[in-house]
């Protein structure tokens, strides 16, 4: 019996935070001629809990919105007291 693929429960197109999709982000900077780092970066994008970072670098370098797969969270930025 030939089962066909089950396709991803797993749906990641936006910045939580903002509730900002990243197609949205993606078609504001072509209409602005301008990347989507600085369209992210002025609507606060990726500014806050930074979960979609990653999903954000992805998008810049690809074009791709749309999400199937977790990609590797960044390190948390770490503060140390200065002594």
């Amino acid at each position: 019996m030939n089962q066909q693929p089950q396709p991803s429960p797993i749906r990641v197109d936006r910045c939580v935070c903002t509730q900002r999709t990243f197609t949205s982000l993606r078609d504001e900077a072509i209409s602005r001629q301008t990347d989507t780092d600085t369209v992210a970066s002025q609507c606060g994008a990726g500014q806050h809990c930074g979960l979609c970072k990653p999903y954000l670098r992805e998008m810049q370098r690809t074009g791709v919105t749309v999400f199937h797969h977790l990609l590797p969270m960044d390190e948390p930025t770490r503060h140390t007291g200065a002594a």
